[in-house]
């Protein structure tokens, strides 16, 4: 549902607006009656005529005394004085009563708009502000030539009346002396208001503009350039330079404030924006773009060229791009240039192949936790006084930003070729027969590409036909779901499902629709035993004891460690002894604390932020959210609380935010209290920490070559794939024969080795699921100084487990993290914090 003032989307059903503040009225619980319908009419109907109107009197000379009439006047002219009396009377009437009653209701609608204005500080209420005192001034004018034509007119004639023409003459004036006193001096009230009120807006800022580091700022005063406030940030184009941190620019001049204050004669506001560096030359403008009827119709492939000056064969990919925004402890006034529309707001970029990156941008705010002004929660910028959430900014929520109509990442077909209806439609094979499979990436097909160039026979007889499908806003699982339960020609032979949603389909609702292995024809537990699957991707992937998906990659998780680090703290950077220092697969947190401790005595942070530890701690939980219907808090869970008030208290974390400019910072070693590790899978550590270490292992530039991977303290997984197959399947040997490569092939020319070596995706090796295949491969990573990594991934995959998930596992975890980040804050105690989440779990979730 869309709100009816600014378009915004208004979530879950409510009916207020966050964006504009615009409430929707309440829906009422009984629909009014229906007008009752017009009786019929007569069967036979004539219509009336009217009686004649009676013939006029003749007239009569009226009989006229001879005596002498008063006021001198003659006997052939006293006939006409009562007809002459006659206008005199209606024009004062009319006079007197009009302008006494639009005065009244121009001085109403002038009392209303001031009103009005008073309330709601928006500019568009300013707007109609001004035109509706411009209208009322009018009409204040109008009542003042009225009312004096009735006072003129009642006291010429000695007639009654005159009170009323007075009245209105009376509050015409006094609205048009106070209409042209509230223009005049709108800007010294504000002015004064501000003057005595603004200490929440940080003072009065009278000084130069002038443009300071990144930011253009306003200080405070011309004799006082203590602290400025900053209205504009200039950004360079790079997506990763996406941290806004005013703090101290390089003068020593503090920015206290982003935007807000009143400035000039008519105390405009000053909004904090975003807006190209000068030496951005590839920037877009696309504010045309939000006022096109794009906006209001979805963007098509055919607008392309009218709305962006796009043409044939130009790639256009809309992305996501999130502002970090930290306040410190220094911003206590806050006040973003984000209009009503802002979810739709595009920062354009022309890329150096000719195609266009279209950001879509919102903010993600942190502060300090001494910041007298706010506090921050999940990206979320409270007000510390009131406790309620500040508005009026476009604040990132951890979903996709593109409500409106896109896909992040989502490629727009050059003009001229075909879309698929949202979904990308792939066929690899020639074959008579064909295999449905359904994914959300472009992985399995590669894969499956691959196994038809090893087996020309496979795709001789087979073609397989892929449709996939984004997972944003749950669009994957809503048409899974569809095609599964109608089956037929539109449920797919096999499904790829992601870790986040994949108990749904193995052991949830939707775990009969799969087939399991066994019933395929393959032979699965001696093929389970020979490759020595990961118990984790076992224990995701079985159904009343049968083996129903399995995954052809793994994510069981490693610490990743500085070895600089630890030389200098521990006096060694081996990771057997590592391991020992830190309490690897003891399932204890007690002797990382302690390691924690000494780290801190030289100066070093742990971990960059607690977020860090909550994949480790989530996994490793004894018992699952709900049990018997039951909500339960596991001792490995509500430790974490108490493990991340210590880290955060003792000055052990960067305290910072996961997936964001600090974090990628502490990977790269660009912070002054590095982080020590990171807890991650091989895939966190090819794509994530690797690509930001910096450097290479030539240069000795960044941390590339600095890392080393050992056992965790507790074993876990995150993330990963399962591959499932319809139970409904026409073509159960091809699917079988697919599905056995992938997942249970041990062979050099298998799924798994070929994927291990890095023959599959993106020429990255990766640990696979089977213990067998990682013995069988070698793999020195120059980015951990040419340490072999395949044996220490092989032991986290000995001991992740994934047995006690629940369907609800992502929603209560987002609560218990609410909670956590509120204790450890110190916004809420121990106790408060664990009865919200209690509470939010009981109000939101049925189970």
């Amino acid at each position: 549902m869309n709100c009816p003032r600014c378009g915004g989307i208004l979530e879950n059903g409510d009916r207020f607006c966050s964006w504009c503040g615009f409430s929707l009225p309440a829906v009422p619980d009984v629909q009014p009656a229906p007008a009752p319908a017009p009786a019929p009419a007569p069967a036979s109907y004539a219509q009336p005529v009217p009686a004649p109107a009676p013939s006029p009197a003749p007239y009569v000379q009226p009989q006229v005394s001879p005596e002498p009439k008063p006021y001198g006047i003659e006997q052939n002219t006293s006939v006409q004085y009562p007809r002459v009396e006659i206008i005199p009377k209606k024009k004062l009437s009319a006079a007197c009563i009009i302008g006494f009653a639009v005065a009244v209701f121009s001085l109403v609608i002038f009392i209303a708009a001031f009103t009005w204005s008073s309330i709601d500080h928006s500019s568009s209420v300013y707007t109609v502000l001004g035109f509706t005192f411009f209208i009322s001034l009018f009409l204040f004018m109008v009542s003042m030539a009225f009312s004096i034509a009735g006072l003129v007119i009642a006291r010429k004639k000695k007639k009654k009346g005159w009170g009323f023409a007075l009245a209105g003459l009376i509050i015409s004036s006094l609205g048009i002396a106070g209409a042209i006193v509230f223009i005049i001096l709108i800007g010294i009230i504000a002015g004064a208001v501000i003057a005595i009120f603004g200490s929440a807006m940080e003072g009065r800022y009278t000084g130069d503009t002038v443009v300071k580091d990144d930011y253009k700022v306003v200080m405070r005063s011309d004799s006082d350039e203590s602290d400025a406030m900053a209205i504009t940030w200039y950004w360079d184009g790079n997506p990763d330079h996406n941290t806004i941190k005013p703090g101290t620019v390089g003068d020593g001049t503090v920015i206290t404030s982003l935007g807000g204050p009143p400035s000039g004669f008519m105390g405009g506001m000053y909004y904090f924006d975003i807006q190209p560096s000068d030496d951005l030359t590839n920037y877009m403008d696309t504010s045309s773009f939000r006022s096109s009827p794009a906006y209001y119709s979805g963007f098509s492939i055919e607008e392309t060229p009218e709305y962006f000056g796009i043409y044939e064969d130009v790639t256009v990919t809309f992305e996501d791009l999130v502002f970090y925004v930290d306040l410190g402890e220094d911003v206590g006034n806050v006040l973003m240039s984000i209009d009503y529309n802002s979810y739709l707001s595009y920062i354009g970029i022309k890329n150096d192949d000719g195609s266009y990156s279209l950001y879509h941008y919102c903010f993600y705010f942190t502060c300090d936790k001494d910041n007298p002004a706010y506090y921050a929660k999940d990206g979320v910028l409270y007000s510390r006084e009131t406790g309620e959430k500040v508005t009026g900014m476009h604040i990132y929520d951890g979903s996709p930003l593109n409500y409106a109509r896109f896909d992040p990442g989502r490629v727009i077909p050059p003009t001229g070729s075909s879309s698929s209806g949202g979904d990308d439609l792939l066929s690899y094979g020639n074959g008579s027969e064909h295999i449905s499979l359904w994914t959300y990436s472009m992985d399995v097909p590669l894969i499956v590409r691959q196994y038809m160039e090893i087996n020309p026979a496979f795709a001789e007889q087979y073609t397989v036909d892929f449709t996939i499908i984004e997972t944003n806003g749950g669009k994957y699982q809503d048409r899974l779901d569809q095609a599964l339960v109608s089956g037929g020609s539109t449920s797919p032979d096999i499904y790829v499902v992601d870790s986040g949603f994949a108990y749904k389909y193995t052991q949830g609702d939707f775990a009969p629709y799969a087939a399991a292995y066994e019933d395929l024809g393959i032979d699965v537990d001696n093929k389970v035993s020979e490759a020595e699957i990961a118990p984790y991707v076992l224990d995701m992937g079985t159904y009343n004891g049968k083996i129903v998906g399995l995954s052809y990659e793994s994510a069981s998780g490693a610490m990743i460690y500085r070895a600089s680090i630890a030389r200098e703290v521990f006096g060694t950077d081996d990771p057997e002894e590592i391991e020992e220092i830190i309490g690897a697969g003891s399932g204890s947190w007690t002797k990382f604390l302690e390691a924690a401790e000494e780290l801190g005595n030289e100066g070093y942070h742990i971990v960059s932020t607690t977020d860090d530890l909550w994949y480790v701690v989530k996994e490793d939980s004894s018992r699952p959210w709900i049990e018997d219907g039951e909500l339960v808090i596991a001792p490995e869970t509500d430790d974490y609380m108490d493990i991340s008030k210590i880290l955060v208290d003792n000055d052990w974390t960067s305290d910072g935010i996961g997936w964001t400019a600090d974090w990628y910072s502490d990977m790269s070693g660009a912070t002054e209290q590095n982080a020590f590790c990171f807890f991650g899978p091989s895939w966190f550590f090819e794509y994530i920490l690797k690509f930001n270490a910096g450097g290479d292992f030539e240069s000795g530039q960044g941390t590339y070559g600095d890392w080393r991977i050992c056992r965790p303290p507790v074993g876990f997984s995150w993330g990963g794939t399962w591959l499932l197959a319809n139970r409904y399947t026409d073509n159960p040997d091809g699917v079988a024969e697919l599905l056995e490569w992938m997942t249970l092939d041990c062979s050099e020319t298998g799924c798994q080795y070929l994927h291990a070596n890095g023959k599959l995706i993106n020429n990255a090796q990766c640990a696979v699921p089977s213990n067998t295949v990682m013995r069988m491969i070698d793999w020195d990573s120059d980015c951990c100084g040419g340490q072999q990594l395949a044996s220490v991934f092989a032991d986290c995959n000995s001991y992740a487990s994934c047995k006690n998930l629940t369907p609800y596992d992502e929603q209560i975890d987002g609560y218990w993290n609410d909670a956590v980040d509120s204790y450890v804050s110190g916004y809420e105690d121990r106790d408060e914090a664990i009865n919200d989440f209690k509470q939010n779990v009981y109000d939101n979730i049925a189970f």
